[in-house]
């Protein structure tokens, strides 16, 4: 019975890596089973879809921010903040991969409303975690009130965080996604 979680966690950590780097449409069910170094039809013992997969893993990327970020609620909001910002530079490389709900975006259209409302589900989560460090952050005094929002600045830094990383994959340069990190972090001290 272990194997059988080992094998799965080794097809979802291959196929989430995959579609960070080619896309979802990047790779087959033939390039999971070699690169796993299974059969193909043993794939589908795990997962009879790739939108089974794709959801699986958005899914999983949300389980994970979501475990992260409570294990820090103790911390201060500038340092919670940090530790978000982080998980994008040194977790997606910072011009290696794209985020995994984000790494969806240039397929959009061909996604299935299953997969389409997973990708939508954990940008919410995002953007629902951000909103509380903002908000905890303007409570303390460690980040500056304004006229927007929490929620207004949470989708702010999402969109910022997921379009530095664009940025940084297009021109192959992690330093420009570092730049827009110190930016985002000095826009919101108090």
């Amino acid at each position: 019975m272990k194997l059988q979680k080992d094998t799965k966690t080794a097809i979802l950590d291959l196929a989430q890596d995959l579609t960070q780097t080619h896309s979802l449409m990047g790779f087959s069910f033939q390039d999971l089973a070699k690169g796993v170094g299974i059969k193909k039809g043993s794939l589908y013992y795990h997962f009879e879809t790739k939108d089974d997969l794709a959801i699986k893993m958005l899914e999983r990327a949300e389980a994970s921010l979501i475990e992260t970020l409570s294990a820090v609620e103790h911390k201060s909001a500038s340092s919670r903040f940090k530790i978000y910002i982080n998980i994008f530079g040194k977790y997606f490389g910072a011009s290696k991969k794209m985020c995994p709900g984000g790494s969806f975006a240039s397929i959009w259209n061909t996604l299935s409303q299953p997969v389409q409302t997973a990708v939508r589900q954990l940008a919410e989560t995002q953007i629902k975690i951000l909103t509380q460090i903002v908000e905890s952050g303007q409570s303390s005094g460690e980040f500056k009130q304004t006229d927007y929002s929490s929620r207004e600045i949470a989708i702010w830094i999402a969109s910022t965080l997921q379009g530095a990383l664009l940025t940084a994959r297009i021109m192959n340069s992690s330093s420009l996604f570092q730049l827009t990190l110190k930016q985002l972090e000095d826009s919101l001290k108090a």
